[in-house]
């Protein structure tokens, strides 16, 4: 299944549709699926030192529902098993903390893990 994740920086239907048609993709391909297309923002919510707390909004603009299971960051512990559904044409809210080993980074890169479907970026700037 292809596994498409775009930032945006507004959550706007005029921004939603604009980062659908014009913004750079990802593609992660596996033989014998069907497609799936992800937007995806990372908003912070609260943040100490060494932990932040993201609100993660993603659409699915696929074929099929799709299952967030878990969030890895650089310096950061991973979050597993999360089991977050997103179904077809919506959008879906969660919220994660993640715990870093040292200061939370100024701007990183997440990464989110759609399991077998693929993974894709999302840019987090505290």
């Amino acid at each position: 299944m292809n596994t498409t994740l775009r930032n945006h920086s507004k959550l706007t239907r005029r921004g939603f549709i604009g980062a659908a048609l014009a913004a750079p993709t990802l593609a992660f391909a596996h033989v014998g699926h069907g497609a799936a297309d992800v937007v995806a923002d990372a908003v912070v919510v609260d943040q100490t030192e060494q932990q932040l707390r993201l609100k993660l909004v993603i659409y699915n603009l696929g074929e099929a529902a799709i299952t967030l299971f878990g969030v890895i960051a650089p310096g950061a512990a991973p979050i597993e098993a999360l089991f977050v559904s997103v179904p077809i044409a919506e959008r879906t809210e969660v919220e994660v903390t993640l715990n870093f080993e040292a200061a939370v980074p100024g701007i990183f890169t997440a990464v989110l893990d759609f399991g077998s479907e693929g993974q894709g970026p999302v840019l987090v700037m505290p």
